[in-house]
């Protein structure tokens, strides 16, 4: 199934995603990470994430707070999600946002 949430409707300066009581909970999950923003870069914003040992950023592991890409895959366990920055994709949308957690379908 696939779902996804805005990061900006949220307005919060961190995003948890995983299990409860992340603000995205994904019960399936063992564990969370975190997304935050970053510097300002043009008209958007850097978004950093961040969690615990064993996820996967792009199929590497992940040392500690990194930049979050456009189209990023975020692999945890068998839990795989993409990342979207709706921001950088304005043109094709009506209104601004970021855009993530969007698992994929295996």
């Amino acid at each position: 199934a696939s779902s996804r949430a805005e990061l900006e409707q949220l307005a919060q300066p961190e995003i948890r995603v995983g299990c409860p009581p992340a603000q995205l909970p994904l019960h399936e999950m063992p564990a969370q990470f975190a997304i935050r923003p970053g510097k300002v870069i043009g008209q958007s914003r850097e978004m950093l994430i961040r969690g615990p040992e064993g996820l996967l950023l792009n199929d590497v592991p992940l040392p500690g707070e990194q930049p979050l890409a456009d189209n990023s895959l975020i692999t945890f366990g068998p839990h795989r999600l993409r990342y979207e920055n709706l921001l950088l994709r304005r043109e094709t949308r009506t209104t601004p946002g970021w855009y993530m957690v969007k698992p994929i379908d295996s």
